[in-house]
């Protein structure tokens, strides 16, 4: 039985695959399958697949297209590893990674270990920021859902834990029957770790960053979209209403991340009603949402920072 599988979900990611099915067969110090969850791609992904010739590397294609949760539960229902962990296909790991993640788990005996991770533009190579500025001191700390909930506030001042990729320990996910909300195209990641911790996994994060995230111009934007938005508020509704045995903080906690989303998703609104000049329609969702008219500055200060890139200190120095 391999030591941990690597699920790679991948959508027409014909040309980043082999990058990270070798980061994937790279990992160090652990026994690994690979499986890549092909979510009915319209490109070269299953002939590239099928030229693969390596027991540890198994394809899924899926009939149809299931987005990132339905293809990472495929994954997760075939994994054979006593642990899964979850590999975005245009995306790398440091050798060590998985190793490092499962001895950390067996350490502090937890179901759920992550680390934070580097963003890399693919356009610069090497250069390189932390998506949550710290020491990389290898502490560790210990996640309740309350500190969870309030780590991934939507436009709050914190980088959002969401976006960090876990190990599972395998055993956990199936005594749970636990897998991904596939009603959600974003924020499918912080739902799957918002109920484990709901259902009594040990959630742990490490000071290291041994995940780099690749920027490209092929990336997925990260705007929010209405329907999204009303996904991830339909999940925590659903959520809060089934686990009332949540104490007081760990409420206050997740019901402060249903009202964020609640105001970005009337400030979604409000922009697109501008859009598309429908004053009557602005005010009335402004008068309905009064606090979302403050996160209107966000687009602004945006439109600003893009005109003063466009005009080099030389035009500036001769008034132009």
């Amino acid at each position: 039985m391999p030591d941990v599988s690597i699920v790679i979900a991948c959508w027409n990611a014909e040309a980043f695959l082999p990058t990270a099915i070798s980061t994937a067969l790279g990992q160090t110090g652990v026994n690994v399958e690979v499986l890549v969850c092909d979510d009915a791609s319209t490109d070269g992904t299953a002939r590239l697949m099928a030229s693969y010739d390596d027991p540890r590397i198994r394809s899924l294609r899926l009939p149809v297209n299931r987005g990132p949760a339905g293809a990472r539960n495929a994954g997760f229902a075939a994994a054979k590893g006593s642990w899964i962990l979850v590999l975005d296909a245009d995306d790398v790991m440091e050798p060590g990674r998985a190793a490092e993640l499962i001895q950390l788990a067996k350490k502090h005996d937890a179901d759920i270990v992550a680390d934070n991770f580097w963003i890399e533009s693919a356009a610069a190579p090497g250069i390189r920021k932390l998506h949550i500025p710290e020491v990389l001191d290898g502490s560790v700390e210990r996640m309740g859902l309350a500190d969870y909930a309030a780590a991934n506030i939507l436009f709050g001042s914190r980088p959002a834990f969401g976006y960090l990729k876990p190990i599972f320990r395998r055993a956990f996910l199936e005594g749970a029957r636990l897998c991904y909300d596939e009603s959600l195209r974003v924020g499918e990641d912080f739902a799957l770790v918002a109920e484990g911790i709901a259902r009594g996994a040990r959630f742990v994060r490490s000071r290291t960053a041994g995940y780099v995230y690749v920027t490209h111009s092929g990336s997925i934007s990260h705007r929010l979209k209405l329907r999204d938005l009303h996904q991830m508020i339909s999940f925590d509704k659903r959520f809060l209403g089934a686990h009332l045995e949540l104490g007081g903080s760990e409420r206050a906690a997740f019901e402060a991340h249903l009202h964020a989303l609640e105001r970005g998703e009337a400030f979604t609104m409000m922009v697109e009603h501008l859009k598309n000049r429908s004053v009557g329609s602005f005010l009335k969702t402004a008068l309905q949402h009064p606090s979302a008219l403050g996160l209107l500055s966000m687009p602004i200060k945006a439109r600003l920072a893009r005109l003063a890139a466009k005009v080099s200190p030389a035009r500036l120095a001769k008034g132009v």
